[in-house]
């Protein structure tokens, strides 16, 4: 039997490096028996990377089409984590999957701030609730004609491109990913920690006045098995067929803003490294000037939308979560005190 050949992207990153190390530690024989290629820009990285079931392959970036066009038409699956806002690049890798001629599978790494917007109209309305068996795409198309995002357009983009193709899309849209990853170069993520370094810096922490933010949380060795899972389901020829194109959610669960602010505050105000245990209400141009570069836009995609989303396809698929709100606080505890170190360095 020939075996399966994966092409993944962003090996080097916090996503993709945690897919990656997921599929070799995998014990399932389906995943344990493919060969996998890892696009690095380096050389030294490259060397950390090979070895018997890893082939390294150096390119100069995501602007370099024409190697990724032709790498993804050596491989049946392309793992695209590198970026879900270079729409060029993933062209470039579906364009090389519909030369073979054959059944492929591309699997692309998007975000839940896509659909942000979509709840920003009126914040005292009751949450959004959305699910992956809803018509996301069809909400994007919305979303994009009125106000167009890199990311969102991305999205649109790869599912056109595999129209009337043998290459099958899947879109995992993660939310907001925390935890330590379990790839061999990025290892965490800087949201959490930024937030409470800037609570240091200013003596308080701070949230957004009138913008009670909700969104959703998904620990990323919980995010790297839906990977996993996606992939045993498409190389078991029984359940390949059953496997939906699109959207696939994978929250876990949804936090406050403001009480995530307030965690830091309480942290940093118990040992005294802040003036007040009770976080500081901004106002959203205060807020993007502190945060953003003076971006509001972004900063009211990412702090101020209220929606929850809910992974009816990837719980169908057999994902099981492990982490729960348990771990979202204690990561939250853990970036506080990274913070912490941070700041002593810097002294």
């Amino acid at each position: 039997m020939t075996r399966v050949k994966v092409l993944l992207t962003g090996a080097t990153g916090y996503i993709g490096g945690t897919v990656l190390s997921t599929l070799l530690a995998s014990q399932s024989h389906r995943i344990r028996d493919i060969s996998i290629t890892v696009l690095v820009r380096r050389q030294e990285q490259a060397d950390k990377l090979v070895s018997s079931r890893v082939t390294p392959l150096i390119f100069s970036g995501l602007d370099d089409l024409e190697l990724l066009e032709r790498a993804a038409s050596e491989h049946d699956v392309v793992i695209h984590t590198a970026s879900g806002f270079h729409t060029a690049s993933a062209e470039a890798l579906i364009a090389g999957l519909r030369k073979r001629n054959t059944y492929s599978y591309y699997v692309h790494t998007s975000g839940t701030w896509n659909l942000a917007e979509a709840s920003l109209a009126d914040l005292d309305a009751q949450l959004l609730e959305l699910t992956d068996n809803d018509d996301i795409l069809k909400l994007e198309k919305e979303l994009q004609a009125e106000r167009p995002f890199s990311q969102r357009a991305t999205d649109l983009r790869v599912m056109s491109a595999v129209a009337d193709s043998q290459v099958k899309a899947y879109i995992i849209m993660p939310p907001d990913v925390y935890g330590y990853g379990t790839g061999l170069f990025a290892k965490t993520t800087p949201q959490i920690e930024g937030m409470a370094r800037d609570a240091l810096k200013h003596g308080q922490a701070a949230y957004i006045r009138n913008e009670d933010g909700i969104v959703g949380y998904v620990h990323v060795a919980d995010l790297a098995a839906l990977y996993v899972v996606l992939l045993e389901k498409l190389f078991n020829d029984h359940a390949a067929a059953s496997v939906s194109e699109g959207i696939y959610f994978c929250s876990t669960g949804t936090h406050r803003w403001q009480e995530t602010a307030a965690r830091i505050g309480e942290l940093g105000f118990r040992d005294s490294h802040l003036v007040s245990a009770i976080p500081k209400a901004m106002r959203i141009h205060e807020a993007a000037e502190r945060w953003s570069g003076g971006d509001v836009r972004d900063l009211r995609m990412g702090y101020c939308s209220r929606f929850s989303t809910k992974p009816d396809k990837a719980m169908d698929l057999g994902w099981r979560p492990q982490k729960d709100q348990r771990d979202w606080l204690a990561w939250i505890d853990t970036s506080f005190q990274a913070a912490l170190k941070s700041q002593e360095k810097d002294k």
